[in-house]
């Protein structure tokens, strides 16, 4: 009998093939990089609505300030205003209270003249030979000038001083 020989060679599966392998490699690279692509388009795109935000929020920022710098023009304006109100009304107020005191010493030594005569004349009085009930009278009315003299000096010595105090009763 005569041998045959067959000769046959076996090829492996596809996946075990070279070419395999380099298109798995291949496309394994590919989808690594579309990832990678993609994921720098999404931060990109995130960047440029990060930046857009950033600029309205400056913008918001900026007009806010314009607004708080008007705010504080007009504050400072009103404030200018008030303050001249009140230096223009102190000084009404002090020349009304210069006017007051004037008056109210001008008052008091009108005052002083009469109550000065009222006494005197008390005193003339006192020397007179009188009735006892008259005499009772003429005392009352010299206890009541004196109270008045008193209450004169007080105004005086208080408008001198420049003091507010009460004149003395």
């Amino acid at each position: 009998a005569e041998e045959t020989t067959l000769s046959f060679i076996i090829n492996p599966p596809f996946w075990r093939t070279t070419a395999f392998y380099d298109f798995a490699l291949a496309v394994v690279g590919f989808l690594v990089y579309s990832i990678i692509r993609a994921r720098e388009r999404k931060l990109i795109a995130d960047k440029h609505l990060l930046e857009a935000k950033v600029e309205e929020r400056t913008l918001e920022i900026q007009r806010k300030n314009e607004e708080i710098l008007s705010q504080s023009e007009e504050i400072n304006s009103i404030n200018e205003n008030l303050e001249k109100m009140v230096e223009q009304r102190t000084q009404e107020l002090e020349h009304k209270n210069k006017a007051l005191e004037e008056y109210a010493f001008i008052t008091a030594h009108k005052l002083r003249s009469p109550v000065a005569t009222l006494l005197g004349l008390i005193h003339l009085c006192e020397k007179l030979e009188l009735p006892q009930d008259d005499k009772v009278i003429i005392s009352h009315i010299k206890d009541s000038t004196e109270k008045l003299d008193e209450i004169v000096k007080s105004i005086l010595r208080a408008i001198e001083k420049g003091d507010n105090a009460t004149p003395g009763r």
